[in-house]
C-alpha cells in the first residue's frame, strides 16, 4: 500500500442514487495489521461494528485491503485467496459482509506485484498488470461491491486516467451492476475524474503508525482533498485516507473526523478491528450530529470563507436549510479566537439563530455573530439555524392539549420548552409537558389541560 496512489473501483448492487450517493463510513486494518489481515479479522471488525452499534448509524463499509492474495494465481491464470489468510474463500467473506449489511472491498494494482510485496511483507502479492480483464470479472463473481485499485506513485497524472477508464470497462464487461471507482494521488486532478470515479485520492498516504500523524500533516492532506470543490456531489467524493479517529490527542481525534465530516469525504478508520485498543474512541465515530453533517444528501465540500493567523472558519450548506461551519484552529500550541458574521454564512444580520455545537449537542442562542475560542490542534464543529417552530394542529385529547409543530431537521425534542402565560402579553413561565419527535421536523408538545384560558409559546 505504502508509497503508492490509488483507485478504488465499486462494483455496487445498489443504485448509485442509493447508498453510494453519500460519502461512505467504513473500516480499513490495514493500519492495524498491514498487508496481514485475516478473514477472522474481517469477520470480527463486522461483528465488532454491529455490537458497537455503528452498523445502525451507517457504517457500513470494509475494506480487504493488500495481503489477502496467494502468491500465484491458479492454473486458469485466476487470483486466488491466500488460505492461510482466508481459508474460506474470498466469495465466502464477501457473503458475510453482505448478510451482516455491509458493502465489501478488494485490493489491487495495476501492476505484476503489489507494492507491499517484498517491503511490508517477505510475499510476493500477485497484482492484475495483464489480467485486468480477468481479475474484474472475479472479483464481480466473488460478490465484491468495490475494488481499491492502487496506482504506483511513479505512474504519472496523464496516464492515471486510462488505467482507471480501463479498468472501468473491464468492470462494466464483467457484470450489469452499477459501477464506481476510488482513485486517488493526483497532482493534477483530471477533469474527467467524476464522472468515472465514486472515490478519489486526492493525497499521499497517512503518515505514522495506527494513524497516528503530526497536525501538521494532516492539515496538510485536508487542503489537497479541497482543492476542486467542484469535483465534489452526490455519488463523487475526494478522499484523504485514514481519518484519525483512533488518535491518542483526542482534540485530534474529534477534529478530523469533524473537518472530514465538513469536506464530505469518505471517513476510513481502523477501529472496527481492535475496539479494546480504543475504549474512548468510539464517540468519535458515534455522534449522531456529525454523522448527519456528513451525509447531507447534498454532498457539498465545505470550503475555508474567513481566516486569521492561527485559524479558518469553513462553510458547508445543508440541505434542510442550516449551515454546518467549522471552526479551525491550525495551530499547535495556541488557542485560536474564531468568528462569523451570519451574512459570511447567507443569513440576515439581525436575525437570532441556533447556534449547536456538534460533538457536545448542545444549543445556543446568537443574533447576527458567532465567536469561540477553539484550543489548538482542534475543530469546533456547528450548525447554524434560523428555522423557528411553526404552530400546526392543536387538539384537546383525553384532557390534554396537544400542539402539533415542525422545525429544524436537525432539532431533536429536548431542544424545545413549553411556556404559558394567562395573557398575551403576561409573563411567560415554564408550562411542563412533554415533547415527542414525529419524524422529519415535525414534532408534538403535550401539556395537560387547565382549567383556565392560557397562551402557549413553543421556545427552542
Amino acid at each position: 500500500m505504502k508509497l503508492a496512489l490509488f483507485s478504488l473501483v465499486v462494483l455496487c448492487a445498489v443504485p448509485l442514487v442509493g447508498a453510494l450517493s453519500t460519502p461512505p463510513m467504513g473500516c480499513n486494518g490495514y493500519y492495524n495489521f498491514g498487508p496481514n489481515v485475516t478473514e477472522a479479522d474481517v469477520r470480527k471488525a463486522i461483528d465488532n461494528a454491529k455490537t458497537n452499534g455503528l452498523t445502525a448509524l451507517g457504517w457500513k463499509y470494509i475494506l480487504i485491503d493488500d495481503g489477502w492474495q496467494a502468491t500465484n494465481r491458479d492454473a486458469g491464470g485466476h487470483l486466488q485467496g491466500d488460505p492461510n489468510y482466508f481459508p474460506s474463500g474470498m466469495a465466502a467473506i464477501a457473503g458475510y459482509a453482505h448478510t451482516n449489511g455491509f458493502n465489501i472491498g478488494i485490493y489491487t494494482e495495476p501492476r505484476e506485484f503489489t507494492s507491499d510485496s517484498g517491503v511490508y511483507t517477505p510475499r510476493w502479492l500477485p497484482g492484475s498488470l495483464g489480467h485486468l480483464e480477468q481479475d474484474a470479472a472475479d472479483f464481480a463473481a466473488w460478490g465484491f461491491d468495490f475494488v481499491k485499485f492502487d496506482i504506483p506513485g511513479n505512474i504519472p497524472d496523464s496516464e492515471r486516467a486510462y488505467w482507471d477508464n480501463r479498468f472501468v470497462a473491464a468492470l462494466r464487461a464483467a457484470t450489469n451492476k452499477v459501477i464506481a471507482v476510488y482513485t486517488g494521488g493526483f497532482n493534477d486532478m483530471d477533469p474527467s475524474t467524476p464522472s468515472v470515479l465514486w472515490l478519489w485520492r486526492s493525497t499521499g498516504d497517512t503518515q505514522g503508525a495506527n494513524g497516528f500523524e503530526l497536525w501538521a500533516n494532516f492539515l496538510y492532506r485536508l487542503d489537497r482533498a479541497t482543492r476542486h470543490p467542484e469535483t465534489v456531489g452526490p455519488g463523487h467524493f475526494s478522499c484523504l485516507d485514514y481519518s484519525l479517529a483512533a488518535h491518542p490527542n483526542t482534540n485530534i481525534g474529534k477534529s478530523s473526523v469533524g473537518m472530514i465530516s465538513i469536506i464530505t469525504a469518505p471517513l476510513w478508520t481502523s477501529l472496527f478491528f481492535r475496539p479494546q485498543d480504543y475504549p474512548t474512541h468510539w464517540n468519535n465515530l458515534t455522534n449522531t450530529d456529525i454523522i448527519a453533517v456528513h451525509q447531507d444528501p447534498w454532498c457539498i465540500q465545505g470550503q475555508p470563507i474567513l481566516s486569521n493567523a492561527t485559524g479558518q472558519v469553513w462553510l458547508k450548506p445543508l440541505s434542510d436549510g442550516r449551515k454546518a461551519v467549522g471552526l479551525l484552529n491550525r495551530t499547535t500550541n495556541s488557542s485560536s479566537t474564531l468568528s462569523f458574521n451570519w451574512a459570511d454564512i447567507g443569513f440576515p444580520s439581525n436575525t437570532t439563530a441556533v447556534v449547536r455545537d456538534c460533538w457536545r449537542q448542545t444549543n445556543c442562542y446568537a443574533t447576527g455573530s458567532f465567536t469561540s475560542t477553539v484550543p489548538a490542534m482542534s475543530a469546533m464543529i456547528v450548525t447554524v439555524s434560523t428555522n423557528q417552530p411553526r404552530i400546526g394542529r392543536i387538539a384537546i385529547v383525553s384532557a390534554n392539549v396537544q400542539i402539533d409543530f415542525t422545525a429544524g431537521a436537525g432539532d431533536q425534542a429536548s431542544d424545545f420548552t413549553l411556556v404559558s402565560a394567562a395573557t398575551v402579553s403576561g409573563m411567560y413561565a415554564n408550562a411542563g409537558g412533554s415533547f415527542t419527535a414525529l419524524g422529519g421536523g415535525a414534532f408534538r408538545a403535550t401539556v395537560p389541560l387547565s382549567g383556565a384560558r392560557q397562551f402557549y409559546r413553543i421556545k427552542r
